[in-house]
């Protein structure tokens, strides 16, 4: 079976059931009033009025955006303010932990507990929309959709939320400012008032505007009026779209107001847009600067692998979306980025930090592999000669690989596998196993190769993770295993000298396998593909002389 990319944990070993969401509006009513005892976790949001909220011996204001979890068997009462009504979102769920995962069954635990009880942060806007959907009357769908999807309702508001103690006190003031921003980011094309921004973050306008200017170094409109400019750019740069059309799709109705007002902020008008030569680029993706540099950009700063040699300033960028960002937004509006370049995993992200700053565009990864990512890369920055000329020399390459390799190991079979921490995965023709699957054209094991066969080269499918039991399906006449650290090395070759199904394995038997360093041989992108293909023969020509 064919595997997607590890979900966060602990969340992806979680499953929910919701027993209960209601919003509560009763003035005269006395929710709890004697201190019952949980059945279930309850999630209590308070979107207006005042109140008192007793658990544990402690007593804790119900105010707007207050926000609280509370565990099973807690004993709770809430005691509303007759002067200032209450107005409550509740949820009444439990929350069950798999302990054991085989590909026959699951099992799982309740749990009792999650990280903390007690009070929470979270983007207030965005929770109270998710328990809305979590309370509404139900349409006509069936009970098991029913159930699945406000299990999913139930789960994505739970990440979404921290307990309040995890935060400083500067995070906690800033929390505002970032709902606010990820609804200007949804919302940029529509008219936004000062106001309803100031009412989301509970802010009179005035003070709204000054802090929001604090943090940002602009004022609301100012922001927004460039976060459509900058959407303006990457549509320009990166579709057919005439003058009209973009401007009505980033919140322009007159095409020559926003000529106008694209014109105050770049210095040129839009037709202009795309003559302008040699752009300042950054990278946030190290897959993309190494793109980059292969076609003769030299960006003005961007996220680096260790491998790389590029002379540039070095961005402390995170490697997925759900990673924290730590580069702060001083350091882009130093560099004065024409243009920001990234992978589309981080794309959501960049937005709501840079934004404003400069066009982002990001490059399709998963569906496209690296030539494809080279071509697009290329038409961005206007090097789609550079481009095919690496193409055409790579190509010659691959075709001397072939010819270096053909007597020793022309039509092995070879195995490539990554160890994680989670168990071991079986690479295919993307990533690792490009040189070896498509530039050299070994054969992989059965299994990969079937699946492989069901997508375009280098798409769709990256690795296949492998139990311990299913390692005869995988056997080869050649085995590369990737490591992360000298530590899983010394540990892997323990395994295959004393686990009897790795000692079965053909390349274990014939001592024709090697252990190598996966950080060497992970970036998927040109100039690191040139290194690997010449490493590849080397290594492929020692092992089978073995």
């Amino acid at each position: 079976m064919s595997q997607l990319p590890e979900g966060n944990e602990p969340w992806d070993s979680l499953m929910a059931e919701v027993h209960e969401s209601v919003i509560v509006e009763d003035t005269e009513a006395v929710i709890y009033p004697q201190a019952a005892a949980l059945s279930a976790f309850l999630l209590i949001y308070c979107d207006k009025g005042k109140g008192e909220l007793h658990y544990r011996e402690q007593s804790s204001e119900l105010a707007r955006h207050g926000l609280f979890l509370l565990y099973p068997g807690t004993a709770v009462s809430i005691k509303p303010n007759k002067e200032t009504p209450l107005k409550l979102y509740l949820a009444k769920f439990d929350l069950f932990r798999a302990v054991e995962r085989t590909e026959r069954h699951r099992l799982y635990e309740r749990q009792l507990g999650l990280t903390a009880e007690g009070k929470y942060t979270g983007p207030f806007n965005r929770v109270k929309q998710q328990l809305m959907l979590l309370s509404k009357p139900a349409p006509a769908i069936p009970v098991p959709v029913l159930r699945l999807q406000r299990q999913q309702y139930l789960m994505e508001l739970l990440q979404m939320i921290a307990p309040a103690g995890e935060a400083g006190g500067s995070e906690q003031e800033e929390h505002w400012l970032q709902q606010v921003l990820r609804y200007i980011q949804d919302n940029y094309h529509r008219d936004l008032r000062v106001e309803t921004l100031a009412e989301m973050a509970g802010l009179h306008p005035v003070y709204f505007s000054q802090q929001f200017k604090r943090f940002m170094d602009k004022s609301p409109s100012a922001y927004i009026t460039q976060l459509r400019i900058n959407r303006a750019k990457e549509l320009l740069l990166a579709s057919a779209h005439n003058i009209r059309e973009v401007a009505q799709s980033v919140g322009y109705r007159d095409e020559f107001y926003f000529s106008r007002r694209f014109k105050e902020s770049t210095g040129y008008p839009p037709t202009a847009y795309l003559k302008q030569s040699s752009p300042g680029v950054i990278s946030l993706s190290y897959p993309c600067t190494d793109h980059l540099y292969t076609l003769g950009v030299a960006p003005r700063a961007a996220q680096l692998h260790p491998s790389f040699t590029f002379d540039t300033t070095e961005l402390s960028l995170p490697m997925h979306g759900s990673e924290a960002w730590e580069t702060s937004r001083e350091v882009f509006l130093n560099l004065r980025p024409d243009l920001i370049l990234c992978k589309d995993n981080v794309l959501i992200k960049a937005r709501e930090h840079i934004g404003d700053i400069a066009p982002i565009l990001s490059i399709s990864w998963t569906n496209m592999d690296v030539y494809g990512h080279l071509r697009q890369i290329a038409l961005i920055v206007d090097r789609k000669l550079h481009a095919q000329l690496w193409l055409d020399r790579f190509e010659h390459k691959e075709e001397q690989g072939r010819k270096l390799i053909r007597q020793q190991a022309g039509g092995a079979v070879l195995a490539i596998g990554v160890m994680r921490e989670n168990g071991l995965r079986m690479y295919s023709t993307r990533n690792v196993g490009h040189v070896f699957y498509r530039s050299l054209q070994l054969t992989p094991p059965d299994p990969i190769r079937k699946e492989a066969g069901k997508f375009a080269p280098g798409t769709g499918f990256n690795w296949m993770k492998v139990e311990p039991e299913e390692l005869p399906d995988y056997d080869a006449d050649m085995l590369l295993l990737f490591v992360c650290s000298p530590e899983e090395k010394a540990r892997m070759e323990r395994v295959l000298a004393e686990d009897l199904l790795w000692q079965r394995h053909t390349a274990v038997r014939t001592k024709r396998y090697a252990i190598l360093d996966w950080f060497q041989w992970m970036v998927y992108a040109p100039s690191s593909l040139e290194w690997q293909l010449e490493s590849a023969v080397q290594l492929l020509n020692s092992l089978m002389r073995r």
